[in-house]
């Protein structure tokens, strides 16, 4: 494997072929390996909260001005 672009195993931490949908030694579904920088990987999580921040709350509160527009300052 040397010389390949490799992944590593989140479980077993193998070094896996980057083309690897699971991992041969402990069977743990592969993913892709992270940047090591700070900051550069982005979560399903983190990048939900930042829908939600973002998209929903100002429509959320652009609708509360419309329809209820004595609710907010």
């Amino acid at each position: 494997m040397r010389g390949m672009a490799v992944m590593i195993c989140t479980e077993c931490k193998a070094e896996l072929p980057r083309d690897a949908w699971s991992c041969p030694y402990c069977g743990s579904p592969a993913e892709e390996a992270t940047t090591g920088e700070p900051g550069k990987d982005i979560s399903k999580r983190g990048m939900a909260l930042m829908i939600l921040l973002f998209l929903v709350f100002p429509i959320l509160i652009f609708l509360i001005q419309i329809f209820l527009p004595d609710s907010l300052p």
